[in-house]
């Protein structure tokens, strides 16, 4: 029996039993091993003041090494951003957008959430983002105004991990974009802009429209 807890697989290798009367109470100790998906019970042990010391002690989260491009990382959620690169993007053929080579993108910045959800964001520049970076809207199709991805039928990781960011972002980037104008401060048409960035080798960021949050505000949504 495994379980996902925040960025671990845990596997149930100890149970505690307690035996009741109206009068006492004692507990035992079972080591657990599996077979056949059956979880079997050793041979049971009384439970001692030992016992529970090195329960606690185990019971402490384990120091982790974050990369550098995580910002921020809770069993609830997790942002981190990525620099400006080319990158595939595939239109679902009933798009108005087809565009087949690499497109420059801007730096971006992911946020996801232990219940499934994504947003995205753009940034203004490539170096580490900090509390008062301005965050732009994504200049990327299947979000929202909100900057809530779309996700559709794509399948993310199914618990946080700080180590896959990568495999978040691949995973929408393998999406089919099929709707949504990006919000950029121009009337040109998006695949114009796209084709324009490809020409000039970079995403043009002064097209980029403010959302009028900061890292911070982000942090403390």
């Amino acid at each position: 029996m495994k379980i996902p807890v925040s960025n671990v697989l845990l596997k149930a290798t100890d149970a505690l039993v307690l035996f009741s009367s109206p009068h006492s109470t004692l507990v035992q100790h079972y080591p657990l091993t599996e077979s056949g998906g059956q979880l079997i019970f050793g041979a049971g042990a009384a439970v001692t003041d030992t016992f529970f010391a090195e329960l606690a002690q185990r019971a402490h989260s384990s120091l982790m090494f974050l990369p550098g491009e995580v910002l921020g990382f809770s069993t609830h959620e997790m942002i981190w951003w990525e620099p400006a690169k080319k990158r595939g993007l595939f239109f679902h053929e009933s798009s108005s957008v087809q565009i087949q080579e690499p497109i420059p993108l801007p730096a971006l910045l992911f946020r996801v959430t232990a219940t499934g959800a994504m947003s995205v964001y753009a940034l203004n520049g490539d170096a580490r983002p900090d509390l008062d970076t301005q965050l732009y809207h994504a200049p990327l199709m299947n979000v929202f105004g909100n900057q809530q991805v779309c996700l559709g039928s794509t399948e993310l990781p199914d618990h946080l991990d700080p180590r896959r960011t990568a495999e978040y972002s691949e995973a929408y980037f393998r999406s089919a974009f099929t709707h949504g104008r990006p919000q950029l401060l121009t009337e040109q048409p998006y695949a114009a802009v796209l084709h324009e960035a490809a020409r000039q080798g970079t995403f043009p960021t002064t097209l980029l429209k403010p959302t009028g949050k900061t890292l911070a505000e982000l942090f403390g949504s």
